[in-house]
């Protein structure tokens, strides 16, 4: 109810407003043009500008009308024109709320609330239900089910992991199972059966090089 309640609030508000963006936008145009007076544009074209600070050390800054950049940053950050886009724009004698971004403006505001969110009746205006509630399908799997619970780490005997370091981790507390020969304490690198089968391998490789020799 507070959403349905504050959609509508917001719909009447922006009825009520006087300029194509909403009046903290309004604000905040006034608020920076009032230091447009402390620059000076120069035109460059239809909407190209070049606009100068008074001063010994004033700034300077390329304004594209067109584009709706300044070399400042502030407008394409924000939306808003920026105190030397003003400058540009009152050199033009036009509103600067013209030149914000479209998700400022008046338009887009009311088309974000202009959904309307239905009330909803109480439960004794609900409608009754001749028919009982299903609940959902279970699947029986066809494993046994577990009936241990998993233990976590440092949990019955499962050690807990080792702290994480810019070095390689160590393998404490981790068994290591051969799926060669299926016994623990060794991978299929430090087998027997791996090494034996390295040992016949160079074996035969010497015996063939003393052939070839004779």
């Amino acid at each position: 109810m507070d959403m349905m309640v504050r959609n509508a609030n917001r719909r009447v508000a922006c009825e009520k407003w006087k300029d194509v963006v909403g009046p903290r936008i309004k604000k905040m145009l006034d608020k920076v043009g009032q230091r447009a007076t402390q620059y000076r544009a120069h035109r460059g074209g239809d909407f190209v500008f070049q606009v100068t600070g008074f001063g010994e050390n004033g700034s300077q800054h390329a304004v594209d009308l067109g584009l709706h950049t300044c070399t400042c940053k502030r407008w394409q950050l924000s939306g808003i024109p920026c105190v030397h886009a003003i400058c540009c724009i009152r050199f033009k004698k036009q509103e600067a709320a013209l030149y914000c971004h479209d998700y400022l403006m008046c338009t887009t505001y009311m088309q974000a609330y202009t959904p309307v969110i239905n009330p909803i009746a109480g439960e004794d205006d609900w409608k009754a239900v001749d028919y009982p509630i299903a609940p959902p399908l279970f699947n029986k799997l066809l494993r046994r089910p577990k009936k241990k619970r998993i233990s976590s780490q440092g949990e019955n005997g499962n050690p807990a992991p080792p702290a994480l370091t810019k070095e390689k981790l160590p393998k404490t507390g981790i068994t290591m199972n051969c799926k060669l020969c299926g016994q623990q304490g060794h991978n299929r690198a430090g087998c027997p059966i791996t090494k034996a089968k390295k040992a016949a391998e160079a074996v035969r490789g010497r015996n063939i090089c003393w052939w070839s020799k004779h």
